[in-house]
């Protein structure tokens, strides 16, 4: 190996440890910042964008808003995908969305569910 990237400080650590790993370098959890401070976030608003990746969860976190009707509404942002036997607090917004679109629904929701496995 040439190079280890770690997400984690504990992964760093642990590849360090390890010696013959090449370099060892720390990356975290970087991503383009997304926020608009234009944008007030509601925190009683919640938001789920679906990926094709399975580790999204879609269906358990619809699963869940089904079994709480009492939650706030839940925002899907689904990608064009049809989901059947949503629960009336889940709001589904078809895609594809253009990027100010998704922008102003990731700042406009104050709580963002993103689950995995």
């Amino acid at each position: 190996m040439d190079r280890v990237l770690c997400k984690t400080l504990h992964a760093e650590r642990v590849f360090k440890r390890l010696g013959d790993c090449g370099k060892v370098v720390f990356t975290g959890f970087a991503g383009a910042d997304r926020r608009d401070t234009a944008i007030t976030p509601d925190f009683d608003a919640f938001l789920h964008i679906a990926g094709s990746a399975w580790r999204t969860e879609t269906r358990t976190v619809l699963e869940a808003w089904s079994r709480h009707p009492e939650w706030p509404v839940l925002t899907v942002v689904n990608g064009g995908a049809a989901e059947t036997g949503v629960p009336p607090n889940v709001r589904m917004v078809p895609g594809p969305l253009t990027d100010a679109e998704l922008r102003t629904i990731q700042n406009r929701c104050g709580v963002h569910v993103c689950p995995s496995e």
